[in-house]
This record gives structure tokens, C-alpha cells and sequence, in this order.
């Protein structure tokens, strides 16, 4: 297995795990570049939900980072939604500084180590606890609730790269949770929660929805692959990922596709079974409300770079 390489992304060896961004709200050109570094392979978040001992909780993962949905708000989503009650304790996730910023959605934003911040909404308004300044792991900072929100209580929250809403762009939150037996080890929630390159020729990906009832167990309609060979600007569509037995896995053999010494480029179409004008998300994720076709447009699509040998 070897690393990949992909452009404004840390490589970490053997399967590589990685972080790409979305924009935030529909202020973003749909076609802007959203890339973003990732958090380190080794960074472990808490769950961000408590019962009153301070236990932790692991609700159930309503709206998975990167997942297209039938709403008015930012599709595909920008972070993780959790069925939360009103009255459960929210928690820093991690060692940091929290700062109120205000909004319609009552945020709340931890800074975290490494400059990322842990964003929060919808939670109870309260004026007079939870002021901003250093909290520990664990530490109470809200109450759950539904403020500003059309779906009712439920805690949004996520990794982003900056303290303010503004422009901000979200990380991968699977690579944060690969700890936790209860989501999954990470993989309820994010649309997509693995990338690997096998044997020199096979591109592997790992693809689940929520699901009915948000069993994490909704397959994709399709899943296509596209590549060009470096230094070309056309995308090929080299057909349809296959789904490996029963498993959530999708791979796409190179071998006798192109030669052996090639260097290619190459991303995945993930498109879920809604009736939508945007029923599709990428792998690696990249644009607000993504075109199905990388070639109807002059903007610059991520990939992953990989050698052909066989």
C-alpha cells in the first residue's frame, strides 16, 4: 500500500486519511476552491455530548460531514448533526479557548490545538454561563437545544480552520473519532471515510450514507470514477467503481486501462439515491453544490495522484 498525494493535503503513510473542506453557506461561488490542510493522523476528539455525571454520550450521527440532503441549508453538509435533546450537557471536546461569537445559531467556538477550532450550534442561549476563556476536555460550555435551527434539537458541530463562521471550511471529522467503537470508529460521520491505493494499480474508496432511520447503511446509487494522466486537463470517465461483496468498499483496477508507468490523477462521483438538482458529492470532497460533470467547467477539481504498474 503506498501514500497518496494530493494537492494542499498532509500524506501519511500506508492508508492515508485525509481532510478536505466544504464551504459554509451559500455566500460561497459554488465553484470556489475550498481546500484546506488536514488535522494530524493522531488528534483524538471526545464526544461533544454528556450526561449530567459528565459521562460521555454518543447520540446518533443524523447528517454525516460531506453528505448530500434535501434541505434549504448548505448541501453537501459542512459538519455533523447529532439527535441531541434539550437539556443534555454540551462539552469541549478537547483542551481549549471558547469564544461566544453571537449569531443567529447561538455558535460557540473552541480553539483547539494546531488552530482548529470545534464549532457548535443551535444550542440553549444562555447570557450568563459559559463566558468566553479556557476550558478543559470535558468541561460543560452549552446546554443542547434547537436556536436558529428548522429541524428541531439536534447539536451541529464540526473541526474548522477558523474562529469566525465567515468563509470558514470545515475538516474531516471521521479522522478525529477513529477511537470511538459507538460511530463507528469514525465512519458514521463522514460520507466517505477511507482513500487507498492497492497493488500498484487499484483505487479504493469507502462509501456509506445515513441511511433510513440513520443506520449507516444507505449504499450509493453509483459511484464513477474519473482520471486523466498527468499533465493532461480533460477527465475521462473510466466507468463505475465496483462495490467489493457486502462491504461498504468500492474499488476500480487501472490495470490494462492505462499503461504501466503511467502517472494518473484521479477522483470519484458519488451520487445518493434522492430525487434533488445536486444529488452528488466527491471524493475528495471540494465545492458547494458540485456539477456531475468535471469537464462543464474551467474550475479546478482535487484528485489523487497515484503510479499505474503492473
Amino acid at each position: 500500500m503506498r501514500k497518496f498525494q494530493i494537492r494542499a493535503l498532509l500524506f501519511l503513510s500506508g492508508v492515508m486519511w485525509f481532510s478536505m473542506i466544504q464551504p459554509a453557506n451559500a455566500a460561497y461561488s459554488e465553484y470556489s476552491e475550498v481546500f484546506r490542510g488536514v488535522i494530524d493522523s493522531t488528534t483524538r476528539w471526545i464526544s461533544p455530548i454528556a450526561d449530567s455525571n459528565g459521562n460521555q454520550l454518543w447520540p446518533t450521527v443524523t447528517s454525516k460531514w460531506n453528505e448530500v440532503r434535501n434541505v434549504n441549508g448548505t448541501s453537501p453538509h459542512v459538519g455533523v448533526d447529532l439527535s441531541v435533546q434539550t437539556s443534555k450537557r454540551v462539552v469541549a471536546v478537547a483542551d481549549g479557548y471558547l469564544t461566544n461569537l453571537g449569531d443567529r445559531y447561538n455558535t460557540v467556538s473552541l480553539k483547539t490545538a494546531n488552530d482548529v477550532y470545534c464549532h457548535y450550534e443551535h444550542m440553549v442561549v444562555n447570557t450568563t454561563g459559559y463566558p468566553n476563556g479556557d476550558y478543559e476536555e470535558g468541561d460543560r460550555i452549552g446546554t443542547a437545544g434547537s436556536t436558529g435551527s428548522t429541524g428541531g434539537e439536534h447539536l451541529h458541530f464540526g473541526a474548522y480552520d477558523q474562529n469566525s463562521t465567515s468563509g470558514r471550511k470545515s475538516y474531516r471529522t471521521e479522522t478525529l473519532y477513529r477511537h470511538a467503537s459507538s460511530w463507528n470508529y469514525g465512519r458514521n460521520l463522514d460520507t466517505f471515510s477511507q482513500a487507498q491505493w492497492n497493488s500498484n494499480k487499484i483505487a479504493r474508496l469507502t462509501i456509506v450514507f445515513s441511511g433510513a432511520g440513520n443506520t449507516h447503511t444507505e449504499l450509493p446509487q453509483s459511484v464513477i470514477l474519473y482520471y486523466r494522466i498527468v499533465g493532461s486537463t480533460a477527465w475521462i470517465q473510466g466507468g463505475s467503481m465496483q462495490r467489493n461483496g457486502s462491504t461498504y468498499e468500492y474499488t476500480f483496477n487501472f490495470e490494462n486501462v492505462v499503461p504501466s508507468g503511467t502517472n494518473i490523477q484521479w477522483m470519484a462521483r458519488i451520487t445518493r439515491n434522492l430525487s434533488i438538482s445536486y444529488p452528488y458529492v466527491w471524493a475528495p470532497a471540494k465545492y458547494y453544490r458540485p456539477s456531475s460533470n468535471p469537464n462543464s467547467n474551467s474550475y479546478p477539481y482535487a484528485y489523487f495522484s497515484n503510479t499505474v504498474t503492473y
